[in-house]
């Protein structure tokens, strides 16, 4: 099993036994897939974990005898919420690097690309994903 690290305090916040998660240095990835700029290589690492049978808190969830389920509901919430907004701040730092390509297209007086249109839009979808903020489909920036 393995598990995310805060190195400065030990404290485990993400475990798996059945994904592949990896701590880079711009965020936390599952699956090779981008799934939140809070943890980041810096104060973050991936550590093999081996419970046995002790009761282990993982921020907002226990592990206990092979069963990890949420242990306070009230703070799961509250992480949803800023797991969200987290997202929601990177979504509107990409949506904001992206205004280069409207304002090159506006100042040459032609439509936007219909790529961009489409991955600023898809941008924009990512509250409504059935998965949000836990399992997002990031677009792909166009070239």
């Amino acid at each position: 099993m393995k598990a995310v690290r805060e190195k400065s305090s030990s404290i485990l916040y993400y475990l798996s036994d059945h994904e592949d998660i990896e701590v880079r240095e711009d965020g936390f990835y599952k699956n090779n897939c981008f799934y939140s700029p809070a943890f980041t290589s810096p104060d973050f690492d991936v550590v093999e974990f081996d419970p046995g049978s002790a009761l282990v808190f993982v921020d907002t969830h226990k592990y206990q005898d092979g069963v990890l389920s949420v242990a306070d509901e009230a703070r799961f919430a509250q992480v949803k919420r800023e797991r969200g907004a987290a997202h929601l701040q990177l979504r509107n730092s990409l949506l904001q690097g992206s205004d280069v390509a409207v304002l090159r297209a506006y100042e040459a007086g032609v439509p936007v690309p219909a790529e961009w249109v489409a991955y600023r839009q898809a941008l924009r979808d990512i509250p409504q994903q059935p998965g949000f903020p836990d399992n997002i489909q990031w677009p792909t920036k166009p070239e």
